[in-house]
């Protein structure tokens, strides 16, 4: 293997290195139609952010808030997540770690 091919293949290694890194950095958004509690469950296994969107319905937002895989909700009402959010029992705000 020649000089320029073993760059070139620690140049490879490194470009995955940074895209995974990447990937773990990006904080997901689903839509609430798709957000299982087999998704939920996973993020929290991973210490991973999920927000989950378009949620309106005020007991689906009471448990996404209560579940400790869910980073926060997007909703058309603010004001009723807010007062809701008073509701539910706390649990540890989620940050993601990234390490380089």
């Amino acid at each position: 293997m020649t000089h320029k091919d073993r760059k070139q293949e620690e140049l490879e290694r490194l470009q995955e290195a940074v895209e995974e890194k990447a990937e773990e950095a990006r904080a997901p958004s689903e839509e609430d139609s798709l957000a299982t509690p087999e998704l939920i469950a996973r993020a929290e296994a991973e210490h991973r952010l999920l927000w989950v969107w378009t949620v309106n319905d005020p007991e689906r937002i009471s448990e996404l808030l209560a579940a400790p895989g869910v980073t926060g909700v997007i909703t058309d009402d603010p004001a009723l997540a807010c007062s809701l959010r008073d509701e539910v029992p706390p649990h540890p705000i989620k940050t993601a770690e990234v390490t380089v």
